[in-house]
């Protein structure tokens, strides 16, 4: 059994010429878990959920990441599409990076 406990998630503007603006953004917990019996099927859940390939999530030192591209939004944020990007590499549009940071644990049997 594998578990991806909790999620530390960091976002801060990232300006296309001048790379990630540290102080631009903020940082919250949240108690988000992720339960499956094998990793592939954990990273398969955790995909969905982030909206991203699997391949995507990357692990070291117990912790796993996922870093991606997002906009605000009235409701929240949401994914940055192709266009958002393409915006943003004219400096036409601020994105932020997010990064978010789960914990993992393997059950010992």
């Amino acid at each position: 059994m594998f578990l991806a406990k909790g999620v530390y998630r960091d976002c801060n503007i990232d300006d296309f010429i001048n790379g990630v603006l540290p102080g631009t953004g903020y940082s919250i917990e949240w108690d988000i878990n992720f339960k499956a019996q094998t990793k592939d099927s954990l990273f398969e859940k955790m995909a969905k959920f982030h909206n991203i390939d699997k391949k995507y999530i990357y692990e070291e030192d117990g912790r796993l990441y996922i870093q991606r591209y997002e906009i605000p939004n009235e409701q929240g944020w949401e994914d940055a599409t192709k266009d958002d990007i393409r915006m943003w590499k004219k400096e036409k549009k601020k994105l932020f990076l997010v990064d978010y940071i789960y914990d993992l644990f393997k059950k010992v049997s």
